[in-house]
């Protein structure tokens, strides 16, 4: 293996472990970061099209109807800029409702069953009351979850990473 490809394998075995360390210690800044730098984005994306739109002297309903959209692109920008937490919460409240209403239709169907004559209705329960449980878990402490979701996704990069400098280090 020549230096080039070994020190390429080396660096991002460095990137890995220090990402994975950044996610696993500091979740929220991680967070923060991503959901900054995505509003950062999102604030030039309406900008740009906001004076692109600005410089038609002679402008329609509809352009005008897309000035103010742009407009609220911008303002979205800020208020993610500002709130990341908003987003980071978000997500799992939004997995957490999914998780709710299935378990709430299986527990239906397992209660039609029953009505139905199933007499293994009570071990089927079982599975619905606990998507319900979990739901719920999720929903209510939906910063607990995203923080741990990614604490996880930090400890397998950091896992990631040291394994892959194993390797390079102990190639031949």
């Amino acid at each position: 293996m020549d230096k080039k490809t070994k020190l390429g394998g080396l660096s991002a075995s460095v990137v890995l472990l220090a990402l994975g360390l950044f996610l696993a210690i500091w979740p929220n800044a991680a967070v923060t970061i991503v959901v900054r730098a995505a509003a950062v984005a999102v604030m030039i994306y309406g900008t740009l099209r906001l004076i692109s739109g600005l410089g038609n002297k002679e402008r329609t309903l509809a352009q005008d109807t897309q000035l103010i959209i742009n407009g609220l692109i911008i303002l979205g920008g800020f208020i993610l800029f500002w709130l990341p937490g908003v987003i980071k919460n978000l997500i799992p409240q939004a997995l957490a409702l999914v998780i709710l209403a299935l378990g709430i239709i299986s527990l239906l169907s397992v209660l039609n069953s029953r009505d139905n004559g199933d007499t293994r209705w009570k071990a089927k329960l079982v599975l619905p009351v606990i998507s319900i449980i979990g739901g719920l878990f999720i929903l209510l402490n939906s910063d607990f979850v995203a923080n741990t979701g990614i604490r996880i996704v930090g400890i397998f990069l950091i896992y990631q990473g040291a394994s892959q400098l194993f390797l390079d280090v102990t190639k031949k």
